[in-house]
């Protein structure tokens, strides 16, 4: 038990002279930057304008299903695992096209939404915005090695 206090003593000088009281607020600004930014995230969470849209065109009654026509895979040189489909939809006595272009499969019927023109429909898919995501989590870290740094004397 003598040498467990002496390893926990030794244990403790030593943090003591590693610690800088700016270790503290770079993980204290951690710490809050990253609270604020989940809850701006939960609050906003990525896609709701879309979301919106929709909502807008069925109050319309702008809503129609799309039949697909045709399939094209491996279209693109870039990533040859991209689905694009062609879909036929039919408002008002007139043909329209639109072109799906997604990783999924893509559906044989496709709900399609418009505002003011048939022509620039658009799926009900939300789309996720991963980068915004993954910014709002490097964001306090990268605050957080700036405030260490600086009170450590490496940005001086």
């Amino acid at each position: 038990m003598v040498m467990e206090n002496h390893e926990l003593a030794l244990l403790v000088e030593k943090f003591k002279q590693e610690f800088v009281p700016g270790d503290f607020l770079g993980v204290l600004a951690f710490i809050v930057i990253l609270a604020i930014d989940m809850a701006v995230l939960h609050a906003h969470p990525p896609g709701l304008k879309r979301n919106k849209k929709v909502e807008k065109a069925k109050q319309l009654g702008h809503v129609v299903k799309a039949h697909k026509v045709k399939d094209y895979y491996g279209v693109r040189r870039e990533d040859p695992y991209i689905n694009n489909s062609l879909y036929e939809y039919e408002v008002d006595g007139k043909k329209y096209k639109y072109y799906f272009y997604e990783y999924a499969t893509a559906p044989h019927f496709l709900d399609l939404y418009w505002i003011n023109n048939p022509r620039k429909a658009f799926p009900d898919i939300p789309k996720q915005k991963k980068g915004l995501s993954y910014l709002a989590l490097l964001f306090p870290t990268i605050v957080a090695g700036l405030i260490i740094a600086y009170f450590r004397g490496f940005l001086s």
